[in-house]
């Protein structure tokens, strides 16, 4: 998702920075449940598995309830040691490390459960890893580590996500594929009955994907979650073309007698509508690049490429096979129409005898369908994605209600100087940042540099309380003073001023001694002028994520003043790509219907005809979101992506219509009669076109995400809805109105 973004956004170029400033910007937790926590047996193993973790070079540290730092006073001012201080021999050794483990609530609260019954390792990846490889690697690691042992060992964060999302993508490919070609087959042969008109379109769909495929692995383009759908997107439109073309192939057979010259009809009669129904579909695609998403203009540029080829394809190959092979239509078929070109004949007769009662309902459609439009809600969830039983759901749901969560935002401080993190004022900020994000709902913990300055400071003097804070721009301290009384000299107890800001400095210098010196790398860059705090979340919910950075943003620009201080982190980019999509959709949308309003402009040499065109994609959209609006779908990436793609493949049904009544309509001198004519040849084309593409986009119900199924149910729903526009609406209009442009070209 990071990869997807433009460099202009605001947080996209301050995360790719935290990269520079911090060792680490990738994280994952592992869930680490055995039967119960705080036994000898549980605590032992926790203590290896943390070993061994720490002894992979792909992570920066590792963050356990074994090793993170108690901070305690001493002699020499402060001591810095891992809770565990030896391996536990008897529950009293437990006792122990749970009592130092309660001396540092900065990692109690974020490592060990809310019932105590199960601990979280943070581990910090490497900025130069490919965390989603790592993923697939430490999921082994831990299986391996799990076997034979009463442990359960889960793992979460965006690495695991993407390492899923791999392999569902993975999986949807071979599924779609599969399916797909079974698909075909099946259909094909139950329109057709015959070889030819199995493997002639078969031969183009895989034709338009395996060069698509190609032309992405010679660019370097990989796959990503959008572009997993190319292919099942390529069958489903890239055999339309063909199932026309085979249609009035097999309609004109009855008469023919040459091969060649019927191959020839044929094609020349469909030439025009099969290039504009191409560019028509390759419009919508194209108008995905308005979302600035790399990976939809991916998807968008690479299918209008594959639909390119497959209408080259059904140009040239389809007709120079067909004048090859035999003449053959389907027993009974030559001396009369088929059984369903009566039937689609005898329909187109019945919407001409009731076209007055056929626009009452279909303008009560409309009316109905702008009542559930206003009932769509938007929202989204990369963890919803995924199925209810899956693996990574349930570990984040889990680590979501049991610990702080498994989102954030990163909130980074930006001083105007070296040491600027060190000033009082600028802690004291980051502090109260951290308070405030704490109550806001689903935020599960907050942690910065100054939740370590403030549990110092309390330890410095002598665990109290009151001191449980930022030291002040001036702080009273009390010291011991030897003074000369009457000749001798005694201690004498004084109060004396010191700066906060020296009192820090002091604070860091002797963690330092105690423990390693990049021990707060995490927290703060090396001169102490950046400094990040890092807000959990336990919902990844649109809504959630909206409402806190709004939050976030109002309270730092009432706070923090002169200090600069931003908002990014993987919850800040998600809500950033959801929003460019939505946005993006709305223009795609608005793109598309323009262009393709202006090719079949163009096309039909009417301005009025590209009007008619377009009709059917108006009622297909309107049900479309009427029924995400009834039946609760939800207005997502995915939902949103539909209806850019089904104005470039609805559009199909409606040119080849106005194209075949047109040329009807001219011969026969009579709009009405042309409308019976044109639903027998063209109607049953449309019939069977609108069949098989709603089918093959219906197959991606079987995705493993849940967004993709719905996107496959509401395409395969506009295919439908859009071909009954184009075999409705548009004939019972043009007998209503009848438009002069149909007399003309």
């Amino acid at each position: 998702i990071t990869k997807s973004l433009p460099q202009h956004i605001p947080a996209k170029r301050l995360y790719d920075r935290m990269g520079e400033l911090f060792p680490s910007k990738d994280f994952i937790m592992v869930v680490y449940e055995p039967d119960t926590l705080f036994s000898v047996h549980a605590i032992w193993l926790l203590d290896s598995l943390t070993r061994e973790l720490e002894a992979l070079p792909e992570l920066y540290t590792v963050i356990s309830p074994t090793n993170v730092k108690v901070i305690r006073a001493s002699d020499g001012g402060m001591e810095v040691k891992e809770a565990l201080l030896h391996v536990p021999e008897t529950q009293q050794d437990i006792a122990q490390f749970k009592q130092r483990l309660s001396a540092n609530p900065i990692f109690k609260r974020n490592l060990i459960s809310r019932d105590e019954r199960a601990a979280i390792l943070m581990l910090l990846l490497h900025n130069d890893v490919d965390a989603k490889d790592f993923a697939a690697r430490l999921l082994d690691e831990l299986e391996r580590f799990r076997a034979g042992r009463a442990v359960n060992l889960y793992a979460a964060g965006m690495p695991v996500v993407n390492h899923y999302a791999s392999e569902g993508i993975a999986r949807d490919m071979r599924v779609f594929f599969n399916a797909g070609i079974l698909l075909m087959l099946v259909l094909l042969m139950v329109i057709f009955r015959s070889w030819r008109g199995v493997f002639i379109p078969l031969i183009v769909v895989i034709s338009s994907v395996v060069w698509t495929l190609g032309l992405m692995a010679v660019v370097g383009s990989p796959m990503s979650h959008s572009t997993a759908m190319l292919p099942i997107l390529l069958m489903a439109i890239g055999i339309a073309d063909s199932i026309h073309v085979l249609t009035h192939y097999y309609q004109n057979a009855r008469t023919a007698t040459q091969p060649r010259q019927l191959a020839y009809d044929t094609i020349v009669e469909l030439r025009n509508p099969v290039i504009m129904t191409s560019l028509t579909t390759m419009v919508g695609f194209l108008a995905l690049n308005t979302s600035n998403i790399e990976s939809l203009m991916q998807l968008g540029i690479f299918t209008a490429f594959g639909v390119l080829v497959a209408m080259i394809w059904s140009l040239l190959f389809v007709p120079a096979v067909l004048s090859l092979l035999k003449i053959k239509t389907r027993a009974g078929w030559r001396q009369k129409e088929s059984p369903l070109s009566l039937r689609m004949s005898r329909y187109g007769q019945w919407l001409l005898d009731h076209k007055q009662g056929f626009s009452i309902a279909i303008l009560i459609v409309v009316l109905l369908s702008l009542v559930g439009f206003f009932r769509i809600k938007v929202e989204s969830s990369s963890i919803g994605n995924f199925p209810a039983d899956h693996p990574l759901r349930k570990v984040t749901e889990y680590v979501n209600a049991h610990f702080a969560g498994t989102r954030t935002f990163e909130v980074i401080v930006e001083g105007d100087a070296p040491g600027a993190i060190k000033k009082p004022s600028v802690l004291a900020k980051m502090d109260s940042l951290e308070r405030f994000a704490e109550t806001l709902p689903h935020v599960g913990g907050a942690q910065s540099l100054a939740d370590f300055v403030k549990l110092m400071n309390k330890v410095m003097h002598g665990d109290d309380p009151a001191y449980d804070r930022i030291p002040a721009e001036m702080e009273t301290e009390t010291g011991i003073f030897y003074e000369d009384v009457d000749g001798r000299e005694q201690a004498v107890e004084r109060e004396f001023q010191v700066p906060g800001e020296q009192l820090i400095a002091q604070y860091f210098q002797l963690y330092e001694m105690s423990s390693k010196p990049d021990e707060f790398a995490q927290f703060v860059d090396f001169d102490y002028q950046n400094a990040k705090v890092s807000i959990f979340l336990n919902d990844d919910h649109a809504s959630v994520l909206r409402r806190i950075d709004r939050g976030l943003s109002d309270f730092i620009a009432q706070h923090f003043g002169d200090v600069r201080a931003d908002i990014t982190g993987l919850a800040k980019l998600m809500l950033v790509v959801r929003g460019m999509i939505i946005r993006g959709q709305a223009l795609s949308i608005l793109t598309s219907l323009l262009l393709v309003w202006f090719l079949t402009s163009l096309m039909f040499r009417s301005p009025v005809l590209g009007f008619y065109s377009i009709l059917p994609l108006f009622f297909g959209m309107f049900l479309n979101f009427a029924i995400m609006g009834w039946f609760g779908i939800l207005l997502n990436v995915e939902t949103m992506i539909t209806s850019s793609v089904a104005i470039g493949v609805g559009i199909d049904y409606a040119i080849h219509f106005i194209h075949r009544y047109r040329l009807n309509c001219q011969a026969l001198k009579n709009p009405e009669q042309a409308v019976p004519q044109t639903m027998a040849t063209t109607g049953v084309a449309i019939l069977f076109n609108s069949i098989t593409v709603a089918l093959g986009f219906a197959l991606m119900v079987f995705s493993v995400f849940r967004g993709v199924r719905y996107m496959g149910l509401l395409l395969a729903l506009t295919m439908v809805t859009t071909a009954f526009g184009a075999l409705t609406i548009v004939p019972v209009f043009f007998a209503k109105f009848r438009p002069k442009a149909l007399q003309k070209g």
